[in-house]
């Protein structure tokens, strides 16, 4: 492993604050729902929290492919508790949190140009954001690039 951040450290980095950002807004649907009221305070006491600073003053130097693999997990983890204790609760509202989630993917695709793009294009852009295990984990690739 690396002994320097690199780009595709911060391009890691910024798919685990994307999904640090849907967890929150997980967070704020349940809250504004009245559904499991300590949802946030449960999650950061199992997972803990994502730090919001730059990865270059959060980062363990001596451990990036660790560090990074950590933070990977802690976000995977925060949004699977989040959805499910949302669905084990008798007030949820499941159309309520599809909507959400597809307006979270609306708003990011429209702040991008891929209404015209190719398939190849659109998904290197949902690899771009989304969150899939590690880069090494090699979780998603093209088998056929035709539109």
């Amino acid at each position: 492993m690396s002994a320097f951040l690199g780009p595709i450290h911060y391009w890691l980095y910024t798919k685990i604050k994307f999904q640090d950002d849907i967890v929150n807004r997980v967070i704020a649907f349940a809250q504004k729902k009245n559904i499991c009221n300590s949802l946030e305070q449960d999650l950061n006491r199992e997972y803990g929290k994502l730090e919001q600073e730059p990865l270059e003053s959060v980062i363990d130097g001596n451990n990036i492919h660790g560090w990074l693999q950590e933070k990977v997990s802690l976000v995977e983890y925060r949004l699977a508790e989040a959805v499910t204790e949302i669905l084990k609760n008798e007030k949820y509202d499941l159309p309520a949190l599809q909507s959400l989630f597809y307006e979270i993917g609306r708003v990011a695709s429209n702040a991008s140009s891929i209404s015209s793009a190719s398939a190849k294009e659109i998904f290197q852009f949902l690899n771009d954001l989304l969150l899939d295990g590690m880069p090494c984990d090699r979780a998603n690739e093209i088998i056929s690039e035709s539109d």
